[in-house]
């Protein structure tokens, strides 16, 4: 005799960058078992991957996940840890002054993907008068494969076209030392547009008031957290 089986619920969200709805369950025993191994092993490459496997099962095969946005990736999983787990998680956050470490609950509902400020910026640079670029937000899986540290590295995974008066062409048409050439060409006035575009970039975040229990100190902290690693990992 087959055993019953359990009813799950299904959840809408919208894909961030797409607006695109879909459909999600809460992640399973199955699921959270190969998290919380992830986690443990503190190995930024197997947690990623858990959290990557875990939205794939979870939204029903429904999105490419090495095509979302790394801000997707962090909607995507916060909704999943919220209809999983719980509304609130508990953080250790340390005084700004004193650097003791306070046991913080958050209230995961109240954390935003701040979609706006990336509209307050053009995809589309010129760097002349009539040379220009256009940008792309970085997928998941170019954000695991990026190995720099430095807004030059960053460029070659956003920047998506370069145009001139006569003609545009595909970065992903175009060779290494062809890239690496154009981006060694650029002036400093060129690449302040260009990181004020990369700044805008869309990320979850949450500022956190809370008074320090050390009677020496009682300093009225207010921490900024951003990114999926500030509250999960």
């Amino acid at each position: 005799m087959s055993l019953p089986k359990l009813n799950t619920p299904t959840y809408t969200t919208k894909i961030p960058s797409t607006g695109k709805s879909i459909k999600f369950r809460p992640y399973l025993v199955k699921e959270e078992k190969v998290l919380m191994l992830a986690m443990e092993s503190e190995n930024e490459t197997e947690i990623f991957d858990a959290i990557k496997l875990a939205i794939e099962s979870c939204t029903f095969g429904a999105v490419d996940i090495n095509k979302l946005t790394t801000f997707d990736l962090e909607h995507l999983f916060l909704q999943l840890r919220i209809k999983s787990v719980g509304e609130t998680t508990e953080l250790g956050l340390k005084c700004e002054k004193c650097e003791k470490v306070h046991k913080v609950e958050v209230d995961l509902t109240k954390i935003k993907l701040d979609m706006n400020k990336s509209k307050d910026v053009s995809n589309k640079i010129m760097l002349t008068d009539d040379v220009g670029i256009t940008m792309k937000y970085p997928t998941i899986d170019e954000f695991q494969n990026f190995n720099g540290d430095s807004v030059m590295d960053m460029l070659k995974i956003c920047i998506e076209t370069i145009f001139d008066e006569n003609k545009v062409y595909k970065i992903s048409e175009q060779t290494d030392e062809e890239i690496d050439e154009f981006i060694d060409s650029l002036g400093n006035n060129q690449i302040k547009p260009i990181e004020k575009w990369l700044s805008h970039i869309p990320q979850i975040k949450y500022t956190i008031a809370f008074d320090c229990g050390n009677k020496e100190c009682l300093h009225k902290n207010s921490i900024t957290l951003t990114g999926l690693k500030s509250f999960f990992i």
